[in-house]
Formats: structure tokens, C-alpha cells, sequence
């Protein structure tokens, strides 16, 4: 019988923000040598912007499978904009061994990505600030994870086009300062993380300081995007969770792939390689290994949890 494991449950599971890092990280490695696969989003188009996702994946041990609503008009009815399960099971047999409630694993993931890359790109001792475009429901665990991997950081900006919204992250946290306007938000800031649903481009390279690092984690399905064309022709590099997956739904299918010099985070974390000069860019479009890492983390730790998780 396949367990049930709730997002309450894994809220408490996921506590410890630094395994998360460990899993995401592990589980990229996995993906580069071979013991990780996984194939690109499968993409349901329903209408005005709203689909559905499959995300398979596999490693040595487990095999999943998340199913994602994607529904960006619920922003108008405060209804979560996306909804997600994950199906994993024995890789050695097929058997079903969980249902999980996805939506914390689906933030939490990707921003431990994002973190994962951030610290790779960015090893200054002092950073004076941060900056966070868009203020949804992934917003603070961005900031929550890059102040995890960051040096002291004295400052976060935010900036929504919902007031109110950048409000509610900052009175969440300390030394974070609502900006009045985009430019505001991003000047003089050493990392900046764009989140929001945009399909036109609004971040431009004038706007941003010479040694900048951009984390673009918006645009994760066709026709989406938030950089604008002079980011990437000034980029010293960029970094993008899965190269054939982001020339088809991130920011780097607006570009042409010879234009540019990239790296896979797989291959970033394995190597070490770094590169902290001039404008740098992560490519985050969100993958079925990450899913698939805290997947596996959560129902091996789940044992803590069988009274009171259900089954099917």
C-alpha cells in the first residue's frame, strides 16, 4: 500500500534547510555521472497562461513522477497559482511506495537550487545587498535559503507590483526595505533573483552594477521572461540547472546557444569551478530530480511519521 505523506508532514520533515542543500546537491552529482535521469517537463496547455506539468525521474533507488497545476490566473482569486503531488515508487519493481503533497517540496527545491548556484558564483566576505523581484510564494524561501549560503548580508530589498505583497515579505524578516520601484529595488545589488510570471522582458543590464549576479527563476515555460536582450550579450556566464530544458522553457530559449558561455549546475557543483567576475546569470527552469531528491529525503525519514500517515 503506497503512503500518504501530507505537506504538514513534510513541512516538519523538510525543517533543516542545510539537508535540503545536501539532497538537492547530491542528487545534481547523481545527474551528471549517469545515476540520475530524468526527461524534460511535459507541458499541458490549458488557457490564459494556466497548464499542467509531468515531471518523471529515476535513480538508482526510486522512480517518480510530479503532476503540477500551474494556474497563473489564480493570482486574481487568492488561490494557490500552483498545486503539485508526487507519485514515487521502488525503482526495482514498480511498487508504488508514496503519495506526497508537493507544494512545500516544489519551493523548497527550487530555491535550494538557486542557492546552490548562488554560492558557487558568489564568494564575496560582505555583501551590502540583495534584491528580490516578485513577492510570491517563493520569495521568502529564496531568501531563506541564499542567506544560507551567503556572508553577511547587510541588506534585502523587495519590490512587487502588489505593494502589499512586498510589504508582507518584509515585515517576515529583518533588515528588509520594500523598495518604491524596480530600479530602486536592483541598483546596487550584488545578487538579485527575479520571481515573477512576466512574459516580457523588464530587467536590463544598465540597471545593475558592473559585478552583478542574477538569478532568473521566472521564466520556467515557453514564452516566458524577465531579462532583457543587452543581459546576455554582456554576461561573462551563465549557469542553467539543465541546458536542453532551459533552451526550451527558460530564459536562455531567447538566445541563441553559441552566443554565450554556459555551464550546468551539475557540472558547476562537481568541478568547483567559479567565476564571481562581471554579470553572471543562473537559468533556473526547476527539474524532476529535484523533486525527486526531496522525494526520496522526505519518505526515508517519514518512518518518524507511520502512525499517523495514512495509506492507499
Amino acid at each position: 500500500m503506497a503512503k500518504v505523506i501530507t505537506e504538514s508532514q513534510v513541512r516538519q520533515i523538510l525543517h533543516d534547510d542545510y539537508a535540503v542543500l545536501d539532497a538537492v546537491k547530491n542528487i545534481f552529482l547523481e545527474y551528471i555521472d549517469g545515476d540520475a535521469q530524468m526527461v524534460s517537463k511535459v507541458y499541458l496547455d490549458i488557457s490564459k497562461g494556466n497548464d499542467y506539468r509531468a515531471m518523471p525521474a529515476f535513480n538508482k533507488k526510486y522512480a517518480c513522477v510530479k503532476w503540477i497545476a500551474d494556474y497563473t490566473s489564480n493570482v486574481s482569486n487568492d488561490f494557490p497559482t500552483t498545486q503539485a503531488i508526487i507519485i514515487l515508487n521502488d525503482k526495482s519493481n514498480g511498487h508504488p511506495l508514496a503519495i506526497i503533497e508537493a507544494n512545500e517540496i516544489t519551493k523548497l527545491r527550487t530555491a535550494a537550487a538557486t542557492a546552490l548556484a548562488t554560492r558557487e558564483l558568489v564568494e564575496d566576505e560582505k555583501i551590502n545587498k540583495i534584491s528580490f523581484v516578485g513577492c510570491g510564494t517563493q520569495t521568502l524561501p529564496h531568501i531563506r535559503f541564499l542567506l544560507k549560503v551567503l556572508n553577511e548580508v547587510e541588506e534585502i530589498s523587495v519590490y512587487d507590483v502588489s505593494p502589499d505583497q512586498a510589504k508582507s515579505i518584509a515585515k517576515a524578516l529583518p533588515k528588509t526595505v520594500v523598495a518604491s520601484s524596480l530600479n530602486e529595488c536592483v541598483a546596487d545589488s550584488r545578487v538579485v533573483t527575479t520571481l515573477t510570471p512576466s512574459t516580457k522582458p523588464y530587467l536590463f543590464r544598465s540597471m545593475l552594477p558592473k559585478i552583478c549576479h542574477v538569478n532568473a527563476v521566472g521564466a520556467d515555460a515557453v514564452g516566458k521572461r524577465e531579462l532583457g536582450d543587452d543581459m546576455f550579450s554582456s554576461i561573462s556566464t551563465v549557469v542553467c540547472d539543465d541546458y536542453s530544458q532551459a533552451k526550451h522553457s527558460g530564459e536562455m530559449q531567447h538566445f541563441k546557444p553559441d552566443s554565450i558561455f554556459y555551464r550546468q549546475l551539475g557540472y558547476l557543483l562537481k568541478m568547483g569551478e567559479k567565476n564571481a567576475d562581471g554579470l553572471t546569470v543562473y537559468d533556473s527552469t526547476g527539474l524532476a530530480i529535484e523533486d525527486l531528491a526531496l522525494a526520496q529525503y522526505v519518505f526515508e525519514k517519514s518512518v518518524n511519521f507511520l502512525d499517523e500517515t495514512k495509506t492507499i
